[in-house]
Protein backbone atom coordinates (compact mmCIF):
# COMPACT_ATOMS: atom_id res chain seq x y z
CA UNK A 1 0.00 0.00 0.00
CA UNK A 2 1.51 3.30 -1.03
CA UNK A 3 1.66 6.33 1.96
CA UNK A 4 0.42 8.20 -0.87
CA UNK A 5 -3.13 7.32 -1.72
CA UNK A 6 -6.90 8.79 -0.82
CA UNK A 7 -10.00 7.46 -0.62
CA UNK A 8 -13.43 9.52 -1.33
CA UNK A 9 -16.18 8.46 1.14
CA UNK A 10 -19.95 9.98 0.74
CA UNK A 11 -21.02 12.05 3.95
CA UNK A 12 -24.44 12.82 4.73
CA UNK A 13 -23.55 16.36 5.84
CA UNK A 14 -20.58 17.56 3.28
CA UNK A 15 -21.24 15.43 0.27
CA UNK A 16 -18.57 13.50 -1.27
CA UNK A 17 -14.75 13.82 0.68
CA UNK A 18 -11.77 12.74 -0.40
CA UNK A 19 -9.39 12.46 2.35
CA UNK A 20 -5.86 10.77 2.26
CA UNK A 21 -5.65 7.34 3.31
CA UNK A 22 -3.23 5.62 6.06
CA UNK A 23 -1.12 2.19 4.69
CA UNK A 24 -2.42 0.59 7.46
CA UNK A 25 -6.06 1.15 6.95
CA UNK A 26 -8.21 -1.90 5.28
CA UNK A 27 -9.84 0.41 2.84
CA UNK A 28 -13.03 -0.14 4.13
CA UNK A 29 -15.34 3.26 5.13
CA UNK A 30 -18.89 3.30 5.41
CA UNK A 31 -20.97 6.01 3.42
CA UNK A 32 -23.84 8.29 4.59
CA UNK A 33 -22.35 9.21 8.15
CA UNK A 34 -21.62 12.92 9.22
CA UNK A 35 -18.02 13.85 8.95
CA UNK A 36 -16.64 13.96 12.30
CA UNK A 37 -17.58 10.22 12.18
CA UNK A 38 -15.91 9.09 9.03
CA UNK A 39 -12.27 7.15 10.41
CA UNK A 40 -9.69 4.68 9.12
CA UNK A 41 -9.56 1.82 10.95
CA UNK A 42 -6.65 -1.13 10.53
CA UNK A 43 -7.47 -4.67 10.54
CA UNK A 44 -8.68 -6.53 13.59
CA UNK A 45 -6.64 -8.50 15.93
CA UNK A 46 -8.31 -10.78 18.23
CA UNK A 47 -7.23 -12.52 21.05
CA UNK A 48 -9.54 -15.27 22.02
CA UNK A 49 -8.76 -18.21 24.69
CA UNK A 50 -10.40 -21.65 24.03
CA UNK A 51 -12.48 -22.46 26.97
CA UNK A 52 -14.39 -26.48 26.93
CA UNK A 53 -17.20 -24.37 25.16
CA UNK A 54 -14.98 -23.47 22.37
CA UNK A 55 -13.06 -19.99 22.09
CA UNK A 56 -13.98 -17.33 23.66
CA UNK A 57 -12.89 -13.43 22.46
CA UNK A 58 -11.10 -11.80 25.24
CA UNK A 59 -10.63 -8.99 23.52
CA UNK A 60 -9.89 -7.16 20.01
CA UNK A 61 -7.50 -4.52 18.81
CA UNK A 62 -7.23 -2.33 15.70
CA UNK A 63 -5.80 0.93 15.04
CA UNK A 64 -8.21 3.61 14.54
CA UNK A 65 -7.50 7.49 12.75
CA UNK A 66 -11.18 10.25 12.79
CA UNK A 67 -9.48 12.86 10.84
CA UNK A 68 -12.75 14.98 10.79
CA UNK A 69 -13.51 14.31 14.64
CA UNK A 70 -14.30 17.10 16.26
CA UNK A 71 -12.07 16.20 19.26
CA UNK A 72 -8.41 16.60 18.69
CA UNK A 73 -7.12 13.73 20.40
CA UNK A 74 -8.97 11.39 17.98
CA UNK A 75 -7.81 13.05 14.73
CA UNK A 76 -4.56 11.40 15.54
CA UNK A 77 -3.74 7.59 15.22
CA UNK A 78 -4.75 5.16 18.30
CA UNK A 79 -5.22 2.14 19.33
CA UNK A 80 -8.84 0.50 20.23
CA UNK A 81 -8.68 -2.10 22.46
CA UNK A 82 -12.53 -3.54 22.57
CA UNK A 83 -12.90 -5.45 26.14
CA UNK A 84 -16.50 -6.78 26.40
CA UNK A 85 -18.67 -4.03 25.05
CA UNK A 86 -16.40 -2.04 25.88
CA UNK A 87 -13.98 0.89 23.69
CA UNK A 88 -11.03 2.01 25.46
CA UNK A 89 -8.74 4.27 23.19
CA UNK A 90 -4.19 4.29 23.54
CA UNK A 91 -3.07 7.21 22.68
CA UNK A 92 0.46 6.53 23.23
CA UNK A 93 2.82 2.94 23.31
CA UNK A 94 3.77 3.90 26.85
CA UNK A 95 -0.29 3.64 27.76
CA UNK A 96 -0.15 0.13 25.53
CA UNK A 97 3.25 -0.93 27.42
CA UNK A 98 1.19 -0.66 30.41
CA UNK A 99 -1.27 -2.94 29.35
CA UNK A 100 1.04 -5.33 28.35
CA UNK A 101 2.49 -5.23 31.74
CA UNK A 102 -0.69 -5.78 33.51
CA UNK A 103 -1.52 -8.24 31.45
CA UNK A 104 1.79 -10.59 31.94
CA UNK A 105 0.61 -10.16 35.61
CA UNK A 106 -2.88 -11.43 35.43
CA UNK A 107 -0.73 -14.64 33.44
CA UNK A 108 1.46 -15.06 36.60
CA UNK A 109 -1.57 -15.13 38.47
CA UNK A 110 -3.12 -17.27 36.29
CA UNK A 111 -0.31 -19.77 36.59
CA UNK A 112 -0.33 -19.50 40.33
CA UNK A 113 -4.01 -20.48 40.03
CA UNK A 114 -3.52 -23.32 37.60
CA UNK A 115 -0.83 -24.96 39.98
CA UNK A 116 -2.96 -24.24 43.01
CA UNK A 117 -5.73 -26.45 40.96
CA UNK A 118 -3.53 -28.89 39.92
CA UNK A 119 -2.19 -29.29 43.64
CA UNK A 120 -5.73 -30.10 44.74
CA UNK A 121 -6.64 -32.24 41.85
CA UNK A 122 -3.88 -34.34 42.64
CA UNK A 123 -4.67 -34.72 47.06
CA UNK A 124 -8.57 -35.31 45.55
CA UNK A 125 -7.43 -38.08 43.41
CA UNK A 126 -5.37 -39.93 46.07
CA UNK A 127 -8.78 -40.18 48.23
Amino acid sequence: MSADRTVTVQTCDHGPVTTPEPAWCTGRHEDGLHLVDVSHDGPETVLSVGTEHGDVEVMRLFLTRSPYSSRPEDQRTSLVVEIGSECHRFRDDTALYGLADTLAGHAVELRILARQLALVLRVEGAL
